[in-house]
């Protein structure tokens, strides 16, 4: 009776061995499912990420372009009081100009006239 025993106790053994090993074997068909998917989701993670860091990198140049035209405005307003100061000094300077020569010319004039009236008067 030590032999059918035997094949019996062999036999449960191997049963036990062969369900391990398909356990173990479905496990590793499981983790392997489960790390594609994770793969999976990381790369479109990465490829959502990459679309999201690109829409930034467009809006931080066209933010820096914006900011470099109001930087040139706000140099062009802070310049022109100054052109134009410049340029109402100069045509105040020449409106004077302009009036010290005429009364120059009237002074001349007057003081031939009057040296021509003195002369009458001698």
């Amino acid at each position: 009776m030590k032999r059918p025993s035997q094949k019996v106790a062999v036999l449960a053994v191997g049963i036990v061995v062969i369900m391990f090993v398909a356990g173990c074997e479905e496990e590793k068909a499981l983790s392997t499912q489960s790390n594609i998917r994770k793969h999976k989701l990381i790369a479109d993670e990465n490829r959502q990420l990459k679309k999201e860091s690109e829409q930034r990198s467009k809006e931080i140049k066209s933010q820096k372009e914006l900011l470099d035209k109001c930087l040139e405005e706000k140099k062009n307003l802070q310049e022109k009081p100054q052109e134009d100061a410049e340029e109402l000094m100069t045509l105040v300077f020449e409106s004077f100009n302009e009036e010290n020569k005429k009364l120059k010319e009237e002074n001349k004039n007057l003081k031939a006239r009057i040296e021509e009236l003195e002369k009458q008067l001698e």
